[in-house]
């Protein structure tokens, strides 16, 4: 994100998403990358911030934004 000079508006559109989702995101980098290492979301789902995800759309969704880190 900052290395490529990508905006957040250019990566809501990217991920159909809203830009403050993207500014979550971001802003919660160090938390999301220390759950990734630690490997919690594991092939059942799992409740973050009381929200219901798809631990492997979570994941893939990670991996993709890992790149912009």
């Amino acid at each position: 994100h900052t290395e490529q000079k990508i905006t957040t508006s250019k990566l809501a559109k990217e991920y159909n998403v809203n830009a403050s989702t993207i500014s979550t995101i971001l802003s919660s980098k160090a938390k999301i990358l220390e759950h990734y290492e630690k490997n919690l979301a594991g092939p059942e789902k799992k409740r973050i911030n009381k929200q219901v995800i798809n631990s492997k759309e979570a994941i893939d969704r990670i991996n993709e934004l890992k790149q912009f880190f």
